[in-house]
């Protein structure tokens, strides 16, 4: 990730995610997803930013931004913006985001867990922290 808070400017960030941490707050639930998503196929998620719309400071720690950017979720691909909050918490960075994410737009049912079907637009929310690589 190529970020500079003082200029308010991203060049570059891509996010991996391990699509085995998603946690849905639910044993059960949370098995089925893992299932659906065939995290053996699919371990990683990934989030390319192509660019950046909006980044603005809030206050002396905090700053929101609007990227848009490719999703690669579940093998399948999507062109999104994302709403981003940073805080900057000493030398790490923490950055929290929330999304829609339509199965039916890309060709595949919502998954039925037992009695219980997902609706086609659900809300996926993200937590990350980033700290700055250590040379050895």
């Amino acid at each position: 990730m190529d970020l500079d808070l003082e200029a308010k400017k991203i060049e570059s960030a891509t996010i991996w995610a391990r699509t085995d941490c998603f946690e849905t707050g639910d044993g059960l639930r949370k098995r089925k997803m893992h299932q659906f998503m065939d995290v053996r196929k699919n371990p990683c998620t990934r989030f390319e930013v192509e660019t950046c719309n909006h980044f603005e400071q809030l206050d002396d720690n905090t700053y929101g931004l609007t990227v848009v950017g490719t999703l690669d979720f579940m093998g399948m691909v999507q062109r999104l913006p994302l709403d981003v909050a940073i805080i900057k918490r000493g030398p790490a960075l923490v950055a929290g985001l929330v999304f829609k994410w339509s199965f039916r737009r890309h060709g595949v049912k919502p998954p039925q867990l037992f009695f219980l079907k997902l609706k086609d637009l659900v809300e996926i929310r993200a937590h990350f922290e980033f700290m700055p690589k250590r040379i050895v």
